[in-house]
């Protein structure tokens, strides 16, 4: 494996495949690290027209609202359970998918085709997703709400989750 940062790897092999060491490997690394995340990528390269990734997420770790443009990308639940949150451009809630691995009985795959904003509320201690989107890599084309905080301020992100989550209860009660 070709380490890039303290979240991101990447695969050597062209023959990818992920089994229990794997699985295993993305949980530790998303627990040592800052953000409380890691993910394998499966593909060799961020300038690949494929891309697909082992994700683990901590259910500390924030993801800001974002989306992408000119990408589809689908999810599919490994471990673990999170509500995926869909917002309009105003930063108002339009969706929820309340997703599971396939034991939870919940949906646990999902595909996004439009550039809709999309968090994470994990429901789990961790969970685990295959991601697959196109490449290659382009960092503009993610672009990030700005009515949610960035990633590195604690105290508004804390604060930004709290809220969030009462607006998911109310949404999720009518």
């Amino acid at each position: 494996m070709k380490k890039i940062n303290d979240e991101v790897y990447y695969t050597e092999r062209a023959l990818a495949r992920v089994g229990t060491d794997e699985i295993t490997f993305v949980k530790q690394h998303a627990f040592m690290n800052a953000r409380q995340r890691c993910r394998l990528c499966m593909h060799l390269s961020p300038d690949d027209l494929l891309h697909e990734m082992l994700i683990a997420l901590c259910k500390q770790s924030y993801i800001r609202p974002h989306k992408h443009q000119n990408k589809a990308e689908s999810l599919h639940i490994i471990d673990g359970e999170v509500d995926l949150v869909f917002f309009n451009d105003e930063g108002e809630i339009t969706e929820i998918l309340s997703m599971g691995d396939y034991r939870s009985g919940k949906l646990f795959f999902c595909r996004i085709s439009e550039p809709w904003y999309h968090t994470f509320l994990l429901r789990t201690e961790m969970v685990i997703f295959h991601e697959t989107t196109t490449g290659p890599f382009i960092r503009p084309q993610t672009i990030f709400a700005t009515w949610a905080p960035e990633e590195g301020d604690t105290k508004a992100t804390l604060a930004y989750v709290d809220r969030l989550e009462d607006q998911v209860s109310r949404f999720i009660a009518i």
